[in-house]
Protein backbone atom coordinates (compact mmCIF):
# COMPACT_ATOMS: atom_id res chain seq x y z
CA UNK A 1 0.00 0.00 0.00
CA UNK A 2 1.41 3.38 -0.97
CA UNK A 3 1.78 6.20 1.51
CA UNK A 4 -0.96 8.21 -0.23
CA UNK A 5 -3.38 5.25 -0.17
CA UNK A 6 -2.59 4.67 3.49
CA UNK A 7 -3.11 8.36 4.33
CA UNK A 8 -6.46 8.49 2.54
CA UNK A 9 -7.55 5.30 4.31
CA UNK A 10 -6.63 6.87 7.65
CA UNK A 11 -8.64 10.00 6.85
CA UNK A 12 -11.68 7.97 5.82
CA UNK A 13 -11.40 5.81 8.96
CA UNK A 14 -11.21 8.85 11.24
CA UNK A 15 -14.32 10.33 9.62
CA UNK A 16 -16.29 7.06 9.63
CA UNK A 17 -15.50 6.49 13.30
CA UNK A 18 -16.50 10.10 14.03
CA UNK A 19 -13.10 10.78 15.59
CA UNK A 20 -12.69 13.90 13.45
CA UNK A 21 -14.92 15.75 11.01
CA UNK A 22 -14.34 15.94 7.26
CA UNK A 23 -12.78 19.40 7.46
CA UNK A 24 -10.25 18.30 10.06
CA UNK A 25 -9.48 15.07 8.19
CA UNK A 26 -8.83 17.01 4.99
CA UNK A 27 -6.20 19.07 6.80
CA UNK A 28 -4.22 16.07 8.07
CA UNK A 29 -0.94 16.12 6.20
CA UNK A 30 1.56 13.32 6.03
CA UNK A 31 3.84 14.92 8.60
CA UNK A 32 1.39 16.66 10.95
CA UNK A 33 2.01 15.71 14.57
CA UNK A 34 -1.40 14.26 15.33
CA UNK A 35 -1.17 14.62 19.11
CA UNK A 36 0.78 17.85 19.53
CA UNK A 37 -1.26 19.47 16.77
CA UNK A 38 -4.47 18.69 18.64
CA UNK A 39 -5.89 16.63 15.77
CA UNK A 40 -6.24 13.47 17.89
CA UNK A 41 -6.33 12.71 21.56
CA UNK A 42 -4.72 9.54 22.92
CA UNK A 43 -7.93 7.55 22.36
CA UNK A 44 -8.14 8.66 18.73
CA UNK A 45 -4.49 7.85 18.16
CA UNK A 46 -4.93 4.38 19.64
CA UNK A 47 -7.89 3.78 17.32
CA UNK A 48 -5.81 4.92 14.35
CA UNK A 49 -2.96 2.59 15.35
CA UNK A 50 -5.41 -0.35 15.57
CA UNK A 51 -6.78 0.60 12.14
CA UNK A 52 -3.24 0.62 10.73
CA UNK A 53 -2.69 -2.85 12.18
CA UNK A 54 -5.89 -4.10 10.58
CA UNK A 55 -5.26 -2.73 7.10
CA UNK A 56 -1.60 -3.71 7.01
CA UNK A 57 -1.82 -7.06 8.77
CA UNK A 58 1.18 -5.98 10.83
CA UNK A 59 0.87 -6.25 14.61
CA UNK A 60 2.20 -3.24 16.51
CA UNK A 61 3.51 -3.63 20.04
CA UNK A 62 3.09 -0.10 21.36
CA UNK A 63 4.98 -0.97 24.55
CA UNK A 64 8.21 -1.18 22.54
CA UNK A 65 7.75 2.05 20.60
CA UNK A 66 8.49 5.70 21.04
CA UNK A 67 5.63 8.15 20.52
CA UNK A 68 7.43 9.48 17.43
CA UNK A 69 6.94 6.07 15.77
CA UNK A 70 3.26 6.80 15.31
CA UNK A 71 2.85 10.53 15.77
CA UNK A 72 2.17 11.26 12.08
CA UNK A 73 0.59 9.45 9.16
CA UNK A 74 4.01 9.09 7.51
CA UNK A 75 5.57 7.64 10.70
CA UNK A 76 2.68 5.21 11.14
CA UNK A 77 2.96 4.08 7.51
CA UNK A 78 6.69 3.50 7.95
CA UNK A 79 5.98 1.49 11.10
CA UNK A 80 3.55 -0.91 9.41
CA UNK A 81 5.69 -1.11 6.26
CA UNK A 82 8.73 -2.54 8.03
Amino acid sequence: MTLDEFAEGCRVFLIEQEIVGPETAAQIGLDNDLLAGGVLDSFGLLNLVMHAEDVSGTPIDVTELDIQDFSSVRALHALVSR
